[in-house]
Parts: C-alpha cells; sequence; structure tokens
C-alpha cells in the first residue's frame, strides 16, 4: 500500500518514470470505453514512494455515472513477472557460463588427446622394431581404447549408458576399459 498512497491527488505525468511520459498520450488518446477504441494494454513504469520502478500494463477509459464522467486507469502488476524474467535470464547466463566452461574444458581436453597421438614416424618406427602379431595386437588395442573413448564420449561419461551403447555388461565394461586405462 505504501507504493500508491503518494499517488493521491497526483496528475498521471507526475507518477510515471522518464521512459514512460512518452507513452501517456497514446494511453489518454485511446479510451477502452469506446467502440473506435484498440484497447491496448500499454506498458509503463510508475514510479513508488522510493523513487523505484513499478512496471504496470495499463488501459485508460472514460466510466458514465449519470451526467459526470469518471476517468479511470487500469493498472496491472508486472513485478512479478518482471522477477521471473529476471530469474530467467539470470539462469541463462549461467548456462551461458556453463557452456563456455564445458567448451574450454572440453578443448583442452583435445589439445591433450592430440599432443599424446603417435605421430607417423612414430608408429613406423615402432612397427619396424616389432612382430606382425604384436602390430596386430598393439591396433586391436588402439582401435578398442578409441571406439571405448568414443562411446564413453557420447555417454557423457557415463560407463553404464557406454556399457549399453557397447551391447555389454557393465562389469565386462569395466574390465576392458581397467585393461585398456581408461578412466
Amino acid at each position: 500500500m505504501n507504493d500508491v498512497n503518494h499517488w493521491i491527488g497526483q496528475p498521471l505525468a507526475a507518477l510515471v518514470s522518464k521512459e514512460s511520459q512518452v507513452k501517456i498520450p497514446m494511453l489518454l488518446n485511446n479510451d477502452a470505453s469506446l467502440n473506435e477504441s484498440d484497447a491496448i494494454w500499454r506498458h509503463i513504469n510508475l514510479t513508488d514512494h522510493q523513487g523505484g520502478i513499478i512496471p504496470v500494463r495499463a488501459l485508460y477509459m472514460t466510466l458514465q455515472n449519470g451526467n459526470d464522467l469518471m476517468r479511470c486507469l487500469v493498472c496491472r502488476d508486472l513485478r512479478s513477472v518482471q522477477d521471473l524474467s529476471n530469474r530467467f535470464n539470470s539462469i541463462q547466463q549461467d548456462l551461458q557460463n556453463e557452456n563456455f566452461e564445458l567448451r574450454a574444458s572440453l578443448q583442452q581436453k583435445e589439445q591433450v588427446l592430440d599432443a599424446q597421438t603417435f605421430n607417423v614416424e612414430q608408429i613406423v618406427g615402432s612397427m619396424k622394431q616389432s612382430t606382425y602379431a604384436q602390430v596386430i595386437n598393439e591396433t586391436v588395442q588402439n582401435l578398442e581404447r578409441e571406439c571405448m573413448r568414443a562411446l564413453l564420449n557420447e555417454a557423457a561419461g557415463d560407463h553404464q549408458r557406454a556399457a549399453k551403447l557397447a551391447g555389454c555388461e557393465l562389469q565386462d565394461w569395466f574390465n576392458k576399459a581397467g585393461a585398456l586405462k581408461i578412466s
């Protein structure tokens, strides 16, 4: 109630914020009680007793009271909507920050993986020093490791979901992941 006591006896132009001053003529020239009116609710900002802002949707109309015409401004308080909007914007900002951090972390992990990847000369040199069976065995292990990492990545790090995607039991997944040094 403290918000509106200072409004009594004041002209409408004195009750609205500077930004809303330009909307007052449009509001008052659109009498919702007239048939030719488009009856549009206008967003205006009223000022409270401390100079703060109270966002409202306003509709102006004249009312007949016998021979007298009474001017009436109907307002819907939008503070709760504004609070929800502010909370939504805050949460959206938090999600954007989290998304940025996750992308940065992923990029960092990709750089680490790139640094750990053997180059072609190292692979060829290693193959020359190994038997054919050793090369095949190492190739199979590398392919299994990369496949398991891809499945784990697709499962967002959830080992149980990755095992399901691989079509194996969870214990078998963990046994294989341990043998291939996948965390």
